[in-house]
């Protein structure tokens, strides 16, 4: 026990200040963190070096568990030409913290089989391994790749399945280059998001299978049809994506509603020549089901419906309420 050693402040001096000391390390299912947002359960061992007034903290170490949440607007930070008056400067502290903190950590990290991440619209199970090594003044860098596992990517308001997901480190641990690719499949034009470049900087664009014009591709991925079948709320989905695209703002507070209340629609539409109005709500149970609810705001109109996609190409919808029936479509692309 440290409490009966004569004095710990003492003997963490000589260990600082002797020639070399070095200390083993083991560590089962410790709890690195603890909270509600953020929990990390951690396994490995390594060693505690002590040289020339500087310690070396080496090891390997596997994630038993953990779960990771991130705040979608992030946290509000000064600018790097930002001075605050009663403040040391920025190169002030890094060299302060060069002199107090004469620690060094190398350690060797594997993400385990059950590491999530949750936030900025990505819910994703990650795999890999990642080296981990910080240097005097308290930057930390990373070397390795970590991959996503049965993942999904929200934009657009649609939930894309990822497809593909590295972040590949190799410089600074906080900016790692993306290459994620998330679809929306089983329609006839396949749309989806390709993010790919530094974290602090990245670079999104649509994708489509087959290839169709920019404004189709966005239309499939939004509306999961083409933009000319569509009503006049389906023309301002398209412009709310386009404007978090070009990097305006990234929604409406009627998109963040439906978001809130776990909805994938909430929208006013014109039938019959623009004389009903009418309430849409919808929610996608799928990549092949899509369910809405239809309600008239000037006239007995009420109607429920199910859409399922049998193919691509071929897909059903079946309505109840004020109105019933069922459909076939058929839709075939060509230039």
């Amino acid at each position: 026990s440290l409490a009966q050693l004569p004095d710990r402040a003492v003997l963490w001096r000589r260990f600082l200040l002797g020639s070399s000391r070095w200390l083993t390390w083991r560590a089962e299912h410790f709890a690195a963190l603890n909270r509600p947002d953020r929990n990390l359960t951690l396994s490995g061992s390594g060693t505690v070096v002590g040289e020339a007034r500087r310690v070396t903290l080496r090891g390997s170490l596997r994630a038993d568990s953990g779960h990771f949440e991130f705040d979608q607007q992030g946290t509000l930070k000064l600018g790097d030409d930002v001075v605050v008056a009663g403040r040391p400067s920025r190169q002030a502290s890094a060299a302060s913290r060069e002199r107090r903190l004469p620690v060094v950590v190398d350690f060797d990290l594997d993400m385990g089989d059950n590491l999530t991440v949750r936030g900025a619209g990505l819910d994703a199970r990650l795999a890999g391994r990642l080296k981990v090594h910080s240097l005097p003044t308290g930057q930390v860098l990373g070397d390795g790749v970590i991959q996503t596992r049965r993942g999904t990517f929200r934009a657009y308001g649609q939930r894309l399945v990822i497809e593909r997901g590295r972040l590949t480190f190799d410089g600074p641990i906080d900016n790692p280059a993306l290459d994620i690719a998330a679809w929306r499949r089983n329609q006839a034009v396949e749309a989806g998001v390709e993010v790919k470049g530094p974290l602090r900087a990245p670079l999104i664009r649509v994708v489509s299978n087959p290839p169709v014009p920019e404004s189709e591709q966005l239309a499939w991925l939004v509306l999961g049809r083409s933009a000319e079948t569509g009503a006049q709320t389906d023309y301002a989905a398209l412009q709310v994506a386009a404007s978090a695209l070009l990097g305006a703002a990234g929604g409406t507070s009627q998109q963040s509603f439906a978001n809130m209340v776990g909805l994938d629609e909430i929208g006013v539409a014109s039938e019959e020549g623009g004389s009903t109005q009418a309430v849409t709500l919808g929610k996608r149970l799928s990549d092949r089901i899509y369910v809405s609810y239809e309600q008239s705001l000037n006239a007995a109109l009420a109607v429920l419906r199910l859409e399922y996609a049998l193919t691509r190409r071929l897909s059903a919808r079946a309505e109840t309420g004020t109105r019933s029936g069922m459909d076939l479509f058929y839709r075939y692309s060509f230039d």
